[in-house]
């Protein structure tokens, strides 16, 4: 699977991953999506629509787009790259404009703003491409999810029915659901748009409108030709083109069904073709590695070490003849492919000759003649030499006219018919219309019977799938069963030798104690022959088994001491016959010496028999002859034991050898019946197929020669595991092929699909939501810090005019000044009130420089409040910069914590492998243990204390092994102990950064504490400017009213002279108020345009989502 014909897709692919990342690194993802009141309407940034498709601003968004866009690659390589690119382009177009032209118009007021958001991604052109995809591409096989259990065979399953193209549409409507409406609102549009391109709905100029061939890499020039050739030369060409008519009359045209079977019929050549190359390269693989097996066992080794059960050169020489019988057949094989490889290149060249034959024929025959013309005379003899060809005027000198048709060309058909001796062809104007031919088959048809191929190639498969796994499964019983019987009967054969060597010891004991007592019994009827003439005579038959008469030679041995100890007190008491007895005394002396001598040597060969079962087994003693008959007497005990043991272990084995016999003839059986019902199977499926009038296949032939009634026998048995293993394995390599031809017919790739780890996807998510969410408190923030900006600017505007309302409202005073001056001139006949007229004018000046000094003070007030804002704003950008070096070291230490988390999973791992690897050492030590200490309970009881055992090699042994698996404990626990300290610190790390990340936290929400406390200073700062600018204005008026009517106060004696102040004064106080109801009104304009700023920012606020910080403790 990859991205062969389809480099358009590929570069878009390529170009989303890209542009996604560049603008995750460079933080320019608020470039790319769109807010419609603020981008479009406010701001008028119309570019969005042409970029808000280019990247996505969330990785999940970028993987599933990138699946998304790779499994429809297929309609690229079926359409090719010009077609499907400009479908790609005319498709933006559309998709760029009425998504987000729809959501402001129709959706944002009917939502009341809710909806107002379109979010970056290509969503739009992705469900462009999957409406041609649902339309073009069918479905292979569906399949339905029951809801229930099994119904009855008569009924259906109830439940949700599925195909193989359904997991493309969960990855589209995922991608769709990700940021909805805008992104649902994108598919859908993108759906219709793909809608009506498919059904001719759109402008004909757009959809047969193609981008230029050298955009998407087509070579727009035809191949070189030969560089004999002068294509400029038109007698050439047309010697060139009556030599190819010429040579293609004698080519054979063939039918329309014809062409589309050959066409079949190159095409699976050519799988066939590939397939087979690819199994002679995996099979010459085999065949060099069988080569270098083979070499191998025939090296001779001489240096390699005998086995202990047995020579090693019986199993090299089978693996020897083994790997010999692999290489000829994997040759054989090799030569088979490359046969067949030859046979069916021939069989595709000759298909690919008849359809270049039929193909020239088809041209030949349709060939437009050339037409003189009718006002053209013929040609003259100029300077001896013949004119022109008449194709010198005709026919077209350049390549152009050879060039490949585009995507909306057709055959022009007038062409087939001319004037070539063809009855009933139809003239230039009248063409006639020449009937379909139906194809034999159907698709549909075919389609069924393939698929109906297909499911009966997985039966087969699914069955002899199940065969192989329980031949493998006998296979390695049978393997554990030999092996288990190969160590039985070497522990038969060692047990008969020590039977053996244990009943020969036996026999020779016996011969011995019969010498013995012969001789003691000459000693006896020494002492007395009169007397004891008639001793009886030592037990001398032959035993029916060895060891039988070790009791009577013993007792015999007994009688014969107590005889020889009564002659020595009888010859002791009589002293007559002192030499006598001295000489039968040395004489018994002599023969007890030899008898004991020959006991001894009698209990040390017992004691070396002994010893290959116990290798602690004591020594002989050499305290007299009485401890020798108790050695002798305790060894026959053991060994009497020993051969019961022998007898019980004997009888087990054969046991366990019955047992094993019944298992491999029960396990034939089962291999008899199943092949039995395989051809049961196929017989009746041949009659099914006989009864319907169906010929029958290849495969349903009997082509193994299995017989079912054959007897059991271990070599027929290997033999049948062999077969069935060399024929699962063919039956794989087939299946393997199988699928590949279906997967090339249907133009379908592999579908191998990666997956993720749950918790990383979750995280990386977070993380996504978490920087989405940072970047849309930032733009509230820089929204928020430009609207208290414009606002800022406001009051200045408002404090600049009042000051211009100050300076008018001076320059009124000024003209009443003058205009008092002027009063005053006129008042000057009036002597008598001209002093106090001064003095109020004093008192005037006096009230006039106190309001000039309350104005200053609101001024220096006002510009106190401008400082102080500007102070707040200072610290307010201070807490946005802190604000984000925190997220920065949040964000990193929150990916330090995941690195150690991923760290800390790993240790943990490691030390539960370590564990379970330490509890089965510690499991293997109890046992060993338990099996020492049972073995020596059996030695202490059997041959005494521990003392009077020797340590031999055995013992040895079992404490090496001991020390071994004691050493490689502590090893682990060493290694489990430096794991656990490696976890502790990896967990304390983790700790620390959680530490780390929660004082990030808590410090950025003191710094955004700090913030909403500046913003509510800010707030509260404005708040009592504009109580201070309504207070001082409203103080302002009140004086210039007391001022006006101070200054214009007329006295009551002054006649009619006054008439004139009075009504100036009347009518500067009409405009004075006039004025200040203008300003009031003004003040309350600016007011509600404040009040409407707020709305509309909260209003911002609710459409972006919560305010709250990404970076807070959840």
């Amino acid at each position: 699977m990859s991205f062969t014909n389809a480099p358009v897709t590929r570069t878009i692919v390529l170009g989303l991953v890209s542009s996604s990342i560049a603008a995750s690194l460079f933080d320019i993802k608020h470039y790319f999506y769109i807010i419609v009141d603020t981008h479009l309407w406010r701001y008028h940034q119309l570019w969005r629509l042409l970029t808000y498709q280019l990247c996505c601003t969330n990785s999940s968004e970028v993987l599933f787009a990138s699946m998304t866009l790779y499994h429809l690659r297929v309609i690229e390589q079926m359409w090719g790259s010009r077609k499907y690119a400009s479908f790609i382009l005319v498709s933006a177009l559309f998709t760029a404009v009425i998504p987000p032209v729809f959501l402001s118009i129709v959706l944002r007021p009917l939502t009341a703003g809710l909806f107002n958001y379109m979010p970056a991604g290509p969503t739009p052109i992705i469900f462009a491409i999957l409406a041609q995809y649902h339309a073009v591409i069918p479905h292979i096989y569906r399949y339905r999810v029951a809801a229930s259990a099994a119904p009855p065979t008569n009924d259906e399953f109830v439940g949700l029915t599925f195909s193989d193209k359904s997991y493309r549409y969960a990855l589209a409507i995922q991608l769709a659901l990700f940021q909805w409406p805008g992104s649902l609102l994108g598919a859908v549009v993108g759906w219709v748009v793909g809608y009506s391109w498919r059904n001719d709905l759109l402008p004909g100029v757009m959809t047969k409108w193609r981008l230029p061939g050298w955009m998407v890499g087509m070579n727009t020039k035809l191949p070189p030709s030969s560089a004999l050739v002068d294509l400029k030369d038109p007698i050439q060409v047309h010697l060139l083109t009556e030599t190819a008519l010429t040579d293609s009359k004698q080519f054979r045209i063939l039918s329309q069904e014809e062409v589309d079977s050959l066409k079949k019929q190159i095409q699976s050549l050519t799988l066939r073709v590939e397939q087979t190359r690819t199994n002679l390269a995996i099979q010459t693989k085999y065949r060099d590695a069988a080569i270098s097996m083979a070499r191998l066992y025939s090296q001779p080794e001489a240096s390699k070490r005998r086995s202990l059960m047995g020579n090693n050169r019986d199993s090299m020489g089978e693996s020897l003849r083994e790997a010999e019988a692999e290489r000829q057949a994997s040759e054989k094989r090799c030569d088979d492919l490359s046969n067949e490889l030859r046979s069916l290149e021939q069989r595709q060249i000759e298909s690919q000759r008849s359809l270049l034959e039929h193909t020239a024929g088809i041209l030949q025959l349709t060939h437009k003649a050339s037409k003189k013309p009718t006002n053209q005379l013929p040609a003259q003899i100029m300077n001896g030499m013949p004119g022109s060809p008449e194709s010198l005027y005709t026919y077209s000198n350049g390549r152009n006219s050879m060039e490949r048709s585009g995507d909306d060309s057709f055959f022009d058909e007038n062409g087939l018919f001319q004037d070539l001796g063809i009855e009933g062809s139809p003239s230039r104007g009248k063409p006639k219309v020449t009937p379909l031919n139906i194809p034999s088959k159907a698709p549909g048809v075919e389609d069924k019977q393939l698929r109906e191929e297909a499911d009966r190639l997985k039966e087969e498969n699914a069955q002899l799938r199940a065969q192989a796994d329980t031949l493998n499964r006998l296979q390695d019983e049978n393997a554990q069963l030999r092996a288990q019987t190969d160590a039985l009967s070497t522990e038969i054969d060692s047990l008969k030798s020590e039977n053996t060597q244990r009943l020969q010891s036996v026999t020779d004991t016996e011969r011995k104690l019969m010498t013995f007592n012969n001789s003691l019994r000459e000693v006896i009827v020494n002492f007395n022959p009169t007397k004891n003439g008639g001793f009886r005579e030592p037990p001398s038959a032959p035993p029916a088994e060895p060891g039988a008469t070790l009791g009577s030679q013993f007792q015999y041995l007994e009688q014969g001491l107590l005889v020889v100890r009564e002659e020595q007190q009888l010859q002791g008491q009589s002293s007559d016959g002192l030499k006598d007895v001295k000489a039968a005394a040395a004489a018994s002396s002599i023969a007890l010496t030899q008898a004991e001598g020959r006991i001894e040597d009698l209990n040390q060969k017992l004691r070396d028999v002994l010893v290959v079962v116990d290798p602690d087994y004591p020594e002989v003693p050499n305290t007299g002859l009485n401890a020798q008959f108790d050695f002798l007497r305790d060894a026959l005990i053991v060994v009497e034991e020993e051969m019961k043991k022998t007898a019980s272990k004997t009888a087990v084995k054969k046991q366990d050898d019955e047992q094993t016999e019944a298992v491999l003839m029960g396990l034939w059986d089962i291999i008899q019946s199943g092949f039995a019902s395989i051809q049961k199977q196929k017989a009746d499926r041949r009659r099914t197929r006989m009864e319907q009038g169906v010929s029958d296949d290849d495969d349903m032939s009997d082509n193994e020669a299995v017989d079912t009634d054959e007897p059991y026998s271990l070599s027929a048995f290997s033999t049948k595991v062999q077969w069935l293993y060399s024929q699962a394995t063919s039956l794989k390599e087939q299946k393997s092929v199988l699928k590949r031809q279906i997967k090339q017919q249907r133009e379908l790739g592999n579908k191998s699909e990666s997956q993720k780890d749950t918790e990383i996807k979750a995280k990386q998510d977070q993380l996504d939501q978490l920087r989405a969410a940072q970047a849309r408190a930032d733009e509230e923030r820089t929204l928020e810090l430009t609207i208290k900006q414009d606002q800022l600017d406001q009051l200045r505007s408002l404090l600049e005019q009042s000051e211009a309302e100050v300076a008018e409202a001076q320059e009124k005073l000024a003209k009443a000044e003058k205009e008092a001056e002027a009063a005053n001139v006129t008042r000057m006949a009036n002597e008598s009130s001209s002093t106090k007229t001064q003095n109020e004018i004093k008192e005037r000046d006096a009230k006039i420089a106190s309001l000039e000094a309350t104005v200053k003070e609101a001024e220096t007030k006002m510009a106190s409040i401008t400082s102080n804002a500007q102070d707040k704003d200072g610290k307010l950008s201070k807490a946005n910069e802190e604000v984000s070096l925190l997220t920065i070291k949040l964000a990193a230490a929150e990916k330090a914590a995941v690195e150690k988390q991923q760290e800390a999973e790993a240790k943990s791992k490691e030390v539960k492998e370590k564990e379970e690897e330490i509890d089965r050492f510690n499991m293997m030590l109890v046992e060993l243990k338990t099996e020492l200490t049972i073995a020596q309970a059996e030695l202490d009881g059997a041959y005494g204390s521990r003392k009077e055992r020797a340590t031999q090699a055995a013992a040895v042994q079992n404490n090496v092994e001991l020390t071994q698996l004691k050493s490689e404990v502590e090893r682990l626990k060493d290694e489990l102990s430096s794991t656990l300290k490696e976890l502790e610190n990896i967990t304390a790390e983790t700790i620390n950064a959680e530490r780390e990340k929660f004082d990030v936290e808590s410090k950025l929400d003191d710094a955004l504490a700090t913030k909403s406390s500046l913003e509510g200073e800010v707030a509260s700062l404005k708040d009592q400017l504009d109580a201070e600018v309504l207070n001082s204005r409203s103080k302002m008026s009140k004086l210039q009213e007391e001022l006006d009517a101070e200054r214009l106060k007329v006295t009551p004696g002054a006649g009619a002279r006054g008439a004139g102040a009075t009504m100036l004064s009347e009518q500067f106080r009409a405009t004075m108020r006039e004025e200040r109801k203008k300003f009031q009104e003004d003040l309350k304009e600016e007011q509600a345009k404040r009040r409407r700023l707020e709305e509309e920012l909260q209003k911002f606020r609710k459409s972006q989502g919560p305010g709250r910080s990404p970076l807070s403790p959840r």
